[in-house]
């Protein structure tokens, strides 16, 4: 996972030596050597994936909550008897609990 600590597990020199490994700035590098990408099309790609990205963020936060039953249904085409309780309980801690959930993503 990127969210956890890699010094627990990694030399910290050995990380900070990583990015000479990265693929897609290696990709970049070749690509401009070549002439077929250049720093101003970086540029337009970044701003214009960037604008794009907003604007999909903005869409989802202004987005009705999905019906809690998406969590396992997009998951799970057969429930164990421990999920259908979990479902269950989650659904009634929401339902006890409406003032909270109402409008929060």
């Amino acid at each position: 996972s990127t969210s956890d600590d890699s010094t627990a597990y990694r030399d910290k020199n050995k990380i900070k030596d990583l990015h000479i490994y990265d693929g897609v700035e290696r990709l970049k590098k070749y690509l401009i050597n070549k002439k077929l990408w250049s720093e101003e099309q970086e540029k337009e790609l970044k701003d214009k994936s960037f604008n794009q990205l907003k604007i999909c963020i903005d869409k989802a936060l202004n987005a009705p909550p999905y019906p809690v039953d998406t969590l396992y249904d997009d998951v799970f085409s057969e429930y164990t008897d421990y999920q259908k309780e979990r479902k269950q309980k989650l659904v009634e801690h929401i339902n006890r609990n409406k003032e909270y959930y109402q409008n929060k993503h």
